[in-house]
Formats: C-alpha cells, structure tokens, sequence
C-alpha cells in the first residue's frame, strides 16, 4: 500500500529546506537593495580646473565619495569588531577619475555628482578627495571637504620636504593655503597645486 502522508521526518526536512531558502532570498533582496548602482544617465556635471606641477614628474587623479540618507541603511558600528557603538551611514568611494592636462602645468577633469543612483538607499555625495601620484607610488592625499557647496577655488602650496624618521626621507607636501573661496558658477570648480619649492 502506497502510504499518503510524508513520514514527520522527511516532512521537517523539507519545511527546513524551504525557509533556508526563503531566508537566502530575504538576504540577497536586502543586499541587492543596499548595494549602490551607476547612474546610467547622470546630469550633476562638476567641471574641476587648476594647475599642477607635471613638471616634477607627478600626476594626479579624483574621486569621489558617497553615503546613504535612508535610515534603514545604516549599520552598527562596533568597537574592537565586537561592542555595538552608533548607528552610521554606509559609504562607497567610486573609481579614481585621472584628470586630463591641458598644457604643461594645468589640468581639466569632469564627474557627476548623481553618479549614483539614489535607489532605496537615497545615495547622496558626500566629499572629493585627490591623490597624488610619483611614478605609480601614492605621494599625498587628502579629502576637499565642503568642496563643492561651501567652496569651490581651493589653493595647495606643495614641496618636497625632508622629514627624519630612522632615516631622513624626502616626501611631498601639499597643504591648503586659507580656507577657499567661494565662486558665481555652481557647476564649475577652482583647485590649483601651487609649487613653492623651499617653503618647507
């Protein structure tokens, strides 16, 4: 006789398999929700112009920084990996964006502020930051902040400066000269890597 009911055990075992399943589904909707995703048709264009030091054999790139405004999108920081601490916002930096020269001591370089499409996160900009580059090896970096909304024409003095550790090396320094100004042109920026050899 053909029995019509599945035995308790076999029963318990597919219900198992069923809600792993439907938790593996939860969890990947809700990865797929947080994850950020590339804006396929961005309009914020921000134009960045100044000069630079080519000349001393440095390069430079850009990139930008975002974070969630959506409260269901913060996570729990932990101290140590392990105590709870605040609630806080999820960031992603995006690409390093090169820059284009213009001759031999200026540069041009273009990104968009919606790079990011808000989504269920609401992801919003959050800072620019540079780098600076000597044949590949990172020189200096630094975060613009309040750039572009609060300023946008910033001025770096940089050198080289010798700094003694267990040996004397020489490292390249750019820092900002005062607090920047702020244009007419909301779309358009002003940041110029001034070098003053000796200052340091």
């Amino acid at each position: 006789m053909i029995p019509t009911k599945l035995p308790n055990a076999v029963y318990r075992y597919k219900v198992l398999w069923l809600v792993l399943i439907a938790v593996v589904c939860v969890l990947y909707g809700y990865s797929w929700l947080m994850k950020p995703k590339i804006n396929p048709h961005p309009v914020e264009k921000l134009t960045i112009r100044g000069a630079f030091p080519f000349e001393q054999g440095l390069d430079l790139t850009y990139a930008q920084s975002f974070y969630t405004r959506n409260p269901a999108c913060k996570y729990t920081s932990r101290l140590f990996g392990i105590f709870p601490q605040a609630k806080v916002s999820r960031e992603v930096g995006l690409r390093m964006i090169p820059v284009r020269r213009t001759d031999k001591s200026n540069y041009e370089v273009e990104m968009f502020r919606d790079a990011l499409s808000p989504g269920f996160c609401d992801w919003a900009p959050s800072f620019i930051s540079f780098q600076i580059f000597s044949k590949g090896r990172l020189m200096d970096t630094a975060a613009l902040l309040g750039f572009p909304k609060v300023v946008n024409a910033i001025d770096f003095r940089c050198a080289n400066s010798k700094r003694k550790y267990r040996v004397t090396k020489t490292i390249l320094v750019c820092l900002q000269d005062g607090r920047g100004t702020r244009g007419s042109k909301g779309n358009e920026a002003t940041v110029n890597y001034l070098w003053k050899e000796g200052w340091r």
